[in-house]
C-alpha cells in the first residue's frame, strides 16, 4: 500500500458520492436544470478559492473530487441534450428535416 494510497481512495469516494448526488437531484427533482447544476459548480470553484482558513490536504482532495465530478456529470448532460437535438432535427426515416 502507498503513501498516497489513501489520497486516491478519498477522491474516489468523494467523487462517487458528488456524482450520486448529481443524479439524484436530477431523478427526484424537476426544477433541477442543467444551469443548476452549472451554479453547483460555480460555486464549488468559489468555495476552493475560499481556502483561506486552510482546508488541510483531506478538505482539498474532497473539493477536488466533486469539481472534478460535477464537471464530469456536466459534459455527460451537455452531449445528452446535443444528442437529443440532433435527434430532434431528424424527421421520420432517418433524414434531415
Amino acid at each position: 500500500m502507498g503513501v498516497h494510497d489513501w489520497e486516491e481512495k478519498a477522491f474516489n469516494t468523494e467523487f462517487e458520492q458528488a456524482l450520486i448526488q448529481v443524479d439524484q437531484l436530477r431523478k427526484i427533482d424537476p426544477s433541477f436544470t442543467i444551469d443548476s447544476l452549472r451554479n453547483m459548480l460555480e460555486t464549488a470553484y468559489v468555495h476552493q478559492g475560499n481556502n483561506w482558513t486552510g482546508r488541510g490536504s483531506v478538505g482539498d482532495i474532497s473539493h477536488e473530487a466533486v469539481i472534478a465530478a460535477y464537471q464530469q456529470y456536466l459534459a455527460q448532460w451537455e452531449r445528452e441534450l446535443g444528442q437529443a437535438a440532433e435527434d430532434s432535427k431528424e424527421a421520420p426515416g432517418g433524414k434531415p428535416s
